[in-house]
């Protein structure tokens, strides 16, 4: 994740920051049905759904990302010094 920076400089309520960290309301994949499902199966060469980074962007709801809990700020990473 990004550092929290932002939300610290702008000294935004951590309750009003939890949209931040959430999932997208329309979580959904950015390739088709057929693709994602492979994918979620398979894999692509050396990509598959454990690389978070990789998977987020092409087949967020087939892998799983789509979780709320994934998204909590008491799981974000501390922020940036």
């Amino acid at each position: 994740m990004e550092c929290r920076n932002y939300i610290e400089t702008h000294q935004i309520h951590p309750d009003n920051a939890k949209p931040i960290f959430k999932a997208p309301i329309m979580c959904k994949d950015k390739h088709s049905v057929s693709f994602c499902r492979k994918f979620k199966d398979h894999g692509i060469g050396r990509y598959s759904c454990k690389d978070a980074e990789f998977a987020m962007r092409t087949c967020r709801h087939s892998c799983g990302y789509c979780d709320d809990n994934l998204y909590d700020h008491a799981k974000t990473m501390p922020p940036c010094k």
